[in-house]
């Protein structure tokens, strides 16, 4: 009889070992689950504040160089719209990637609607960006301005970022978060198709 109480205590110890072993992981897991949410929903509100700092602002006639010819032509101008990425140097690799998917998969929807995608940058920068968009076969309009022209459009120092000008203001802007694809995949598929309804 003795056994068996001894052979029950050992299983019972076990048995409350393994519970306590898998509470402790699953409460761990959710500290760390609810720590990554919480850090995600940071940066995507900073990323907003950010935007926000430059709507409605007014933006001058803007005049951009081609990349082949080096010939300088308006490319902003106060009557029409455009959809602009401001490309420069990125700690992502991959995030700039997708943000030029993002906006090679809308481009034709745009158009339809009138609105010009350009993609802009700053002159030494040119080939770097040139290289990144061809291994990707993504074709899009590609021009670079004067530094203080393309420090006027920033309101941040990561990129890229991207800008929604109907008529000479910025109505829309975006600055994407490292990693965040699902973040990007939301402005585009419901701000920026709101904006379009509203502006234009």
């Amino acid at each position: 009889m003795n056994n068996i109480y001894k052979y029950g205590f050992y299983i019972f110890a076990l048995c409350s070992l393994i519970f306590f072993n898998t509470w402790n992981i699953s409460r761990i897991k959710f500290k760390d689950t609810e720590k990554i949410q919480f850090n995600k929903t940071e940066r995507r509100l900073k990323s907003l504040h950010k935007s926000n700092i430059i709507l409605y602002r007014k933006v001058h006639e803007i005049y951009g160089y081609e990349i082949t010819t080096g010939e300088k032509n308006k490319i902003l101008s106060k009557d029409a719209s455009y959809l602009i990425v401001l490309l420069s140097d990125f700690d992502c690799s991959k995030c700039q990637e997708n943000e030029l998917k993002n906006l090679f998969s809308i481009k034709e929807r745009l158009m339809s609607f009138g609105i010009k995608i350009l993609c802009i940058t700053k002159k030494e920068k040119v080939n770097r960006i040139v290289v990144q968009m061809r291994s990707m076969n993504i074709n899009l309009p590609l021009f670079y301005i004067s530094d203080d022209n393309f420090l006027e459009l920033s309101f941040d120092i990561e990129y890229p970022q991207i800008e929604l000008i109907n008529k000479g203001i910025i109505v829309s802007a975006f600055l994407p978060v490292k990693q965040d694809y699902e973040f990007s995949s939301v402005y585009y598929r419901e701000l920026i198709g709101k904006l379009i309804d509203k502006y234009l």
